[in-house]
């Protein structure tokens, strides 16, 4: 090979280093630019201080004239991990006062904020003892585990006249008490003072309870839960008026036909549209005296898959297969 030719290709591999140099510096350029968008709004923090008050009116207003009046905004929300603040910054920076991106509201407040200064409800390391506290007594560690601050005292920060505060609420509390199997029967485990009494005082009244144990609780209370009734009342509360199966339990839709065919079913204590039994199983019900004999011809209007609602196939055959008289089973 002639020297002129070799040359060429001394070129080509003394580009090669170049070229890597050039793509590194590019890519460094690229990372440290991303890096100072990212911290920049951390640095501007040190002289910027957003003034959340010209967006968040009332918000701020209300904070002024509550618990929280010497707190700032940023102490509740910004967080209290690196990560949290940049993120708040980030929001504030971008998305808010510049607003050149949509980025994630930061306006939960995380439980770290509140344990701040609220030490001893810290849901790992807080006090075990039962806390009383406006007519109410509570194992807040054990009841606040795995629960966010906010979903119990939501409306403590700044609450706006006129708005359903978010706070703690009878049905919650009746709702995990059944749930854990916990015997709510005494009223005074829970309430130092009655219940209307500890509602006055937090200036709230859950509206679904309320309503289910106000002055027309026999005709509203099938409007709750009732998955929750036994938490406080026994079952022959309810057993006066409806029978053994109410509350009903997971497993009523199998074992509802023999109760609702006893002479003592109290069923249309509740349920007293028939519309309500015929819709679900295709046909009246509960079947008459005679529907042995008459079953065929219904069967026929309505189709055999009817039937399957509630009977399963083997019913049918282990009756017809054994019964077939000369002419057929009569279906």
């Amino acid at each position: 090979m002639s020297e002129s030719a070799a040359q060429p290709q001394r070129a080509v591999v003394a580009d090669k280093p170049r070229r890597k140099l050039l793509a590194l510096k590019i890519v460094t350029l690229v990372v440290l630019v991303v890096v100072v968008l990212a911290v920049l709004p951390a640095l501007i923090a040190t002289v910027y201080t957003p003034r959340c008050e010209n967006c968040h009116t009332d918000q701020v207003n209300a904070q002024k004239s509550g618990p929280h009046v010497r707190i700032t905004c940023q102490a509740c929300h910004a967080g209290t991990t690196g990560s949290r603040r940049l993120a708040f910054r980030e929001t504030v920076m971008y998305g808010m006062k510049l607003k050149l991106v949509s980025l994630p509201s930061q306006a939960s407040v995380p439980n770290e904020s509140c344990a701040n200064c609220h030490s001893n409800a810290n849901f790992s390391t807080g006090s075990s003892k039962v806390v009383t506290s406006k007519g109410l007594r509570i194992n807040h560690v054990a009841c606040s585990k795995g629960q966010s601050c906010t979903s119990c005292h939501g409306g403590i920060g700044h609450q706006i006249k006129g708005q359903v505060p978010t706070t703690y609420n009878m049905d919650a509390c009746v709702a995990c008490h059944a749930q854990n199997q916990k015997d709510s029967s005494n009223c005074a485990d829970c309430h130092a003072d009655s219940y209307t009494s500890t509602a006055k005082q937090l200036g709230f009244s859950s509206a679904t309870f309320s309503a289910v144990h106000g002055a027309n609780w026999e005709k509203m209370h099938g409007a709750g839960d009732q998955s929750t009734c036994l938490s406080c009342h026994k079952q022959s509360d309810c057993a006066r008026c409806h029978g053994a199966l109410v509350p009903h339990d997971a497993y009523i839709i199998t074992t509802h036909g023999k109760a609702a065919a006893a002479p003592d079913a109290k069923c249309n204590t509740c349920h007293k549209d028939q519309k309500f039994c015929d819709d679900c199983h295709g046909m009246p019900m509960p079947h008459p005296s005679n529907f042995l004999q008459t079953h065929a011809a219904v069967t026929k209007t309505v189709g055999e898959t009817t039937c399957y609602n509630c009977h399963a196939k083997s019913d049918c055959d282990n009756c017809h297969n054994a019964h077939v008289h000369p002419g057929g089973a009569g279906l």
